[in-house]
């Protein structure tokens, strides 16, 4: 979010702030994502009585950027977490449909030729250009009308798989890829990350899991292996320590 909204007024005429840097349905985004992470911590630990004044405002200190947490603490869940994360969840799938519905009303979605205007600019293309387009024109209209058509299908129909686990697949490539479009086609380098960040907002704690001890297996990044609190570590050893009395007492009877 800092690096997208890099820009300085340097006077009256100046477009507003981030006008440079960012195109309107990324401002909404990042806004979207800013305001529920807003949410998330400043309810987060409300429903202690513990809680100083100054942590009730900005947030309990150890969520605090770069603070290092204890190794002894065990995981604790949080309502303000689930309440942020639903609330985003609803809201993005909400702008996805709406997104899909309001292409509709425009003629070149329906003909499948949407994608044929960023890559063919009118002011920049030459016209060897669009000759070369011509070598195979039906393979190539017809490329390009099924990647209009299958964008519209994953923005409008996105609400109904998006929470489903066995449609993973869909969800997270489909992201990926509308990202490699908006960067190929559009000239938008941020707009496709915060698609798919709002888009890993749907996985469950589980798959978030699998997906660390995959990522604990590449080399330099053992450090994402989760480890075992101190109470977990105790339990064992004073077991084994009960059972090797409980053994030596029956041995010496």
């Amino acid at each position: 979010m800092t690096a997208s909204l890099r820009h300085r007024r340097r006077g009256v005429n100046q477009p507003p702030l981030g006008e440079p840097t960012m195109s309107k349905p990324l401002r909404t985004l990042l806004v979207m994502l800013a305001f529920y992470l807003m949410i998330g911590y400043v309810l987060l630990g409300q429903w202690e009585a513990w809680l100083p004044p100054l942590a009730r405002i900005l947030g309990p200190s150890d969520t605090w950027l770069f603070r290092r947490r204890s190794q002894a603490g065990g995981r604790t869940g949080s309502v303000a977490a689930n309440v942020a994360l639903r609330l985003l969840q609803v809201h993005f799938a909400i702008v996805m449909a709406t997104s899909g519905l309001h292409k509709l009303q425009f003629g070149e979605w329906w003909s499948g030729a949407a994608f044929w205007y960023p890559l063919h600019p009118p002011l920049s293309t030459t016209f060897e250009q669009a000759r070369q387009t011509t070598a195979h024109p039906t393979a190539y209209l017809v490329f390009l009308s099924l990647g209009a058509y299958a964008t519209l299908a994953w923005q409008i129909g996105f609400p109904f798989f998006a929470w489903r686990p066995r449609w993973r697949w869909l969800l997270v490539g489909g992201a990926v890829v509308g990202w490699l479009g908006l960067v190929l086609m559009y000239r938008l380098p941020l707009f496709g990350p915060a698609i798919f960040v709002c888009s890993l907002s749907y996985l469950t704690t589980p798959e978030w899991e699998r997906i660390r001890s995959l990522l604990a297996r590449t080399p330099g990044l053992g450090n994402l292996q989760p480890r075992p609190s101190a109470a977990q570590d105790l339990a064992p050893r004073s077991n084994v320590g009960k059972e090797e009395s409980t053994f030596m007492a029956a041995k010496q009877r």
